[in-house]
């Protein structure tokens, strides 16, 4: 599953992560991080959950792109619209074409539309509407709700 949340301070071996609610914290190593991006106090991030220590209530979370791009939100019961954040990967199903994207239903209660520019081609070609079929499966993280 992937979190995200704010790194609350930086540490030796990696950075204390706070998510918002004082019953738990988290803990992302260095050495998870991408190189390329250089993570400081207060930035927002998203992570993979690696481990959980109940004992300390500790989340350990991993920032490694390759797996933070193939986690995809789980549907769970219960789950509101205040827990989910954009670029959260979901398994979405096409409920109707727009003139400049399309319409999704996602997590069972959720709806929201996808930019034609935000789907699984780079650059849409002019019939890109026939790819896209009412009902069809897809895996998108650029959702606008």
């Amino acid at each position: 599953m992937i979190l995200s949340a704010y790194v609350k301070s930086m540490e030796d071996h990696g950075y204390i992560i706070h998510f918002g609610l004082p019953s738990f914290s988290g803990f992302m190593p260095k050495e998870s991080e991408n190189v390329e991006v250089k993570i400081r106090s207060g930035h927002l991030v998203q992570g993979v959950v690696k481990s959980i220590n109940r004992m300390h209530n500790v989340v350990y979370l991993s920032s490694d792109p390759d797996a933070v791009s193939k986690c995809v939100t789980k549907d769970l019961k219960g789950l509101s619209i205040d827990l989910l954040v954009p670029g959260m990967m979901v398994n979405a199903s096409v409920r109707s074409i727009l003139d400049n994207g399309i319409m999704l239903s996602f997590l069972t209660y959720f709806t929201g539309t996808a930019d034609m520019f935000n789907l699984q081609q780079s650059f849409p070609s002019s019939n890109w509407k026939v790819d896209y079929p009412q009902n069809k499966k897809v895996i998108t993280p650029h959702l606008f709700m």
